[in-house]
């Protein structure tokens, strides 16, 4: 009789490795309510603009008129999520609250999915080689604390990465998901969460997890889940052939983000 093949996890927490390793500095508590919607929405306006700038660049003032970029936020629910969306990351935060270490004993109901989704549309989504670490893409997705905004005119700047940290200190599990629709038939899909670097068995690992398929270099193989990403967490805005753009997500927010009137 074969053995049932056990299912790969979609977050890989990796080994931290020689190089050393830098905590998250800004702790949740510093954030007051206000602080939270602040940076989340100045945050994500800015690389809407940025973006939205950079794709329409040189364009006449009637081109820009008739192709709007367009923000949405929005909170909801997944009833019945297709994929185990967060294996490997809810395996860390027990080895960590296991270590008695500060912040993970918290119990999160992985199958019940609440979340705070923010999605542009019309503005090409997050360009860049997924080849090259230093490329538009991964930039955002893990070079936290180093700006990345693009050295170029229809830039709009900002501060060093520090608005993006954010989207994880917003969510329960220190998770942000990170989807971009760059055309027709290339939706890429990623995230990062926030851990603690801690030794497990016989490895000191990261303080981060990624949501990845494997190591691919200094870069990584992203899993082909973009389409039913997009059904379970209803991103209804970029399901259109020639809908472009990204979409933040951002799991379990914290309560005292959700208006409960």
């Amino acid at each position: 009789m074969s053995k049932k093949k056990k299912s790969k996890s979609l977050w890989i927490w990796p080994g931290a490795g020689p190089a050393p390793t830098t905590e998250t500095s800004i702790k949740s508590q510093s954030f007051s309510i206000l602080s939270y919607l602040i940076y989340i929405v100045r945050e994500a306006v800015q690389n809407t603009t940025d973006a939205w700038n950079f794709l329409f660049f040189g364009k006449s003032e009637k081109e820009l008129e008739q192709s709007p970029a367009e923000i949405f936020f929005d909170f909801d629910e997944v009833k019945k999520p297709s994929e185990p969306w967060f294996s490997g990351l809810s395996e860390a935060r027990r080895e960590l609250n296991k270590q008695n270490i500060e912040g993970y004993d918290g119990k999160i109901n992985y199958k019940k999915i609440s979340f705070l989704k923010i999605v542009d549309e019309n503005t090409g989504g997050i360009q860049g080689d997924l080849n090259k670490r230093e490329s538009d893409w991964w930039n955002f997705v893990l070079n936290w604390g180093k700006s990345n905004k693009r050295k170029a005119k229809s830039s709009t700047s900002g501060s060093k990465g520090i608005g993006r940290i954010a989207f994880t200190l917003s969510s329960d599990c220190g998770a942000v998901f990170v989807l971009s629709k760059r055309n027709q038939n290339e939706t890429i899909l990623s995230g990062l969460a926030n851990l603690t670097s801690t030794t497990v068995g016989k490895e000191y690992k990261a303080p981060s997890a990624i949501f990845a398929e494997e190591e691919k270099g200094d870069v990584w193989k992203l899993h082909d889940l973009g389409k039913s990403f997009l059904n379970d967490f209803k991103i209804q805005e970029l399901k259109g052939k020639k809908d472009t753009g990204t979409a933040l997500v951002i799991p379990y927010p914290k309560k005292e983000l959700i208006n409960d009137k």
